[in-house]
């Protein structure tokens, strides 16, 4: 068959099919989370909320996917308390095979949402005079270790136990969802104790807590 058929053929298909395909990371993962039953606890639809689990509609925004596929395949605790409430404790999360943690993050990559700009915050982590600067805006001028778990001096976890740990955000978190979630942080949880930080910083200054959060690790 020559190269202009076996093409045509192909287009011919359309791109859902390709995605469709055996073997296609994206499709294996959709099909997996559907039979793992991830649907039963977590909403990938913006417009519902769960009460057992976060929101995964914007999870290709938010988590950064080599952490995710890790995560997937060896869970452990982000939070502190039981989901959806104040109540010291863990909520347990099983854990899928290597391949099937691979197959479910390439899926979750997929889900984006629109009011993380791409790009707003410089790559990698803060240095010099902005790293001071995160610093200072983080500790002092809103003390964000008081209900958020981070990592002090020697590597030793402290801080609030409300809010989800921030002890290793700079594996967990992309910086463009930090800035999106300060600035409208019911967008992404409806139900959440945060405030606007908008009120707070400026757009320079949430850059560069976030920036300076790719530090957490």
């Amino acid at each position: 068959m020559k190269m202009s058929k076996v093409l045509s053929v192909v287009l011919a298909m359309g791109v859902g099919a390709v995605l469709a395909a055996p073997g296609n990371v994206f499709a294996d993962g959709k099909a997996t989370f559907g039979a793992k039953k991830c649907g039963s606890c977590h909403s990938t639809d913006a417009a519902k909320a769960s009460d057992k689990a976060p929101n995964l509609s914007y999870a290709g925004s938010k988590y950064q996917a080599a952490w995710l596929e890790a995560w997937l395949a060896k869970p452990t605790p982000v939070r502190q308390v039981k989901w959806g409430t104040l109540t010291k404790g863990t909520t347990s999360h099983d854990a899928l095979s290597a391949g099937e943690a691979k197959e479910v993050a390439a899926y979750l990559a997929t889900l984006t949402d629109a009011k993380v700009a791409k790009g707003a915050v410089p790559a990698g982590e803060a240095k010099g005079a902005a790293k001071v600067q995160g610093k200072l805006l983080f500790e002092k001028k809103q003390g964000c270790y008081g209900c958020h778990l981070v990592k002090g001096s020697g590597g030793k976890v402290t801080g609030g136990f409300t809010g989800p740990s921030l002890a290793e955000a700079g594996a967990r978190l992309q910086a463009d969802w930090i800035v999106a979630y300060l600035k409208d942080p019911n967008h992404f949880f409806p139900e959440t104790m945060s405030p606007n930080y908008s009120k707070r910083f400026n757009d320079n200054e949430m850059k560069t807590i976030a920036q300076y959060m790719m530090s957490f690790k």
